[in-house]
């Protein structure tokens, strides 16, 4: 197992903020902006880099606020150029758990309430993501595990030279939380952190008391597609250099492969396929098996690798049977834009890099929520057609050459759709 470098994530514990002038929330639907005010943050927060900015919402207290904007704007810099690499973090008690939120520009936009304190601040990814997240379900999410138990789980978790496996969790301290794989490596920090470790160790209010520790939550991954398959093919049979199977192996019956273009399995992590522009667009569709009804909620996860320097986006859609499609989202290497019920987000990522993206259909009520990597990017968003009934196919494709042909070169891997409910 490899020890994790702490120059590689920027372990620190964060400890002052910077008050930043003219950052506002603006409230959908109203003329003035809603009134943030920045705070400082608590000195005994474990977190991983010193750039964040606090707020206290105003208004009376426990009133919802709709669609609130914060500017990530003060926060670009060298190491996080994209507002993709933000997120919104809300008080809970002592901790801060991430909130859903979708993003506008260089904006992000949340609900949130009046009255409780946020943080915006760099999205915690990679290995600390998945450490910060076993601390927080071992600590936060068992009510009946002994505050006095919390600095030594932070201290075992984020100050051991050594990584082990989340399995073991259940030998140190009784329990693995749900839903997290036994096979994932945690800990294993060279060097130490110190300054990190000293927030699991440092003694609360009197010398002899507990440490009081606030913890910066992720949000969870999302899990798998679960439920019933009506599309399911991961390459692994094809032949490389050939187009994919018109029949994906494995189940489930009659669902079926259609390409046009330069479409062909390739080894990349594992077989894939890509598609290439050429004279003409590259399409890959995955059409469906039996089981689809215009009624209950899907599930639609791929993975996806946009080529370098790719001038010309690959667009991918979720259709129905009468041609409607739920969403367009249109990716090429450092930019994917959604669009939906007349509303266009921009997600500014490194996509020349393997993505994982997953949709959360709820087919009754016309809407979806949107994951990359795990994190949820938008929720509860509109159709782009409300005439949408039953789900019929995926599809991914090149654009059309006008006058001339760029290049556009996407690999595509792990395309599922399931029914959940």
């Amino acid at each position: 197992m490899i020890k994790h470098k702490t120059a590689a994530i920027s372990l620190a514990i964060f400890v002052a903020i910077t008050a930043l002038t003219g950052c506002t929330a603006m409230s959908k639907g109203k003329t003035r902006p809603h009134r943030v005010e920045p705070i400082d943050a608590p000195k005994n927060l474990v977190f991983s880099r010193d750039r964040a900015i606090a707020y206290r919402v105003a208004g009376k207290a426990g009133t919802v606020i709709r669609d609130v904007e914060f500017s990530t704007r003060p926060l670009i810099s060298r190491d996080v150029k994209a507002p993709a690499g933000f997120a919104i973090y809300e008080q809970s008690g002592e901790n801060y758990i991430a909130v859903a939120h979708q993003q506008r520009g260089d904006r992000l936009i949340a609900d949130v309430i009046a009255g409780r304190t946020y943080i915006i601040a760099p999205a915690l990814t990679g290995h600390l993501r998945v450490s910060l997240l076993a601390l927080c379900r071992l600590t936060i999410e068992e009510p009946r595990r002994p505050a006095a138990d919390i600095p030594r789980i932070c201290t075992q978790i984020l100050c051991g030279s050594q990584p082990f496996l989340a399995g073991s969790l259940v030998d140190r301290f009784g329990s693995l939380p749900e839903g997290m794989s036994p096979s994932l490596e945690l800990g294993g920090w060279d060097p130490i952190p110190r300054d990190l470790c000293e927030a699991c160790t440092r003694p609360g209010g009197g010398s002899d008391d507990p440490p009081t520790i606030s913890l910066v939550c992720p949000a969870a991954p999302a899990p798998e597609c679960d439920g019933q398959v009506l599309f399911n093919d991961d390459f692994e049979s094809d032949s490389v250099g050939s187009a994919p199977a018109s029949s994906p192996a494995g189940p489930p019956p009659g669902d079926a492969v259609s390409t046009s273009g330069n479409v062909t399995v390739v080894n990349a992590a594992s077989r894939a396929v890509r598609l290439s522009r050429s004279s003409q667009p590259a399409v890959f569709e995955g059409i469906f098996g039996s089981g689809a009804t215009d009624t209950g909620s899907y599930c639609v996860r791929f993975v996806g690798q946009s080529g370098v320097d790719m001038r010309e986006p690959v667009i991918m859609t979720f259709n129905a049977a009468n041609s409607a499609s739920a969403w367009q989202l249109v990716i090429d290497d450092n930019e994917a834009v959604l669009t939906s019920g007349g509303v266009r987000f921009i997600l500014l990522r490194d996509f020349t890099v393997p993505r994982s993206f997953r949709f959360d259909v709820n087919l009754d009520l016309k809407r979806f929520d949107m994951f990359v990597d795990g994190t949820q990017v938008v929720s509860n968003m509109p159709f782009l057609d409300t005439s949408f009934d039953v789900p019929s196919d995926v599809r991914f494709e090149t654009g059309r050459c006008i006058l001339e042909c760029f290049t556009a070169e996407y690999t595509l891997d792990d395309v599922r759709v399931t029914k959940t409910n």
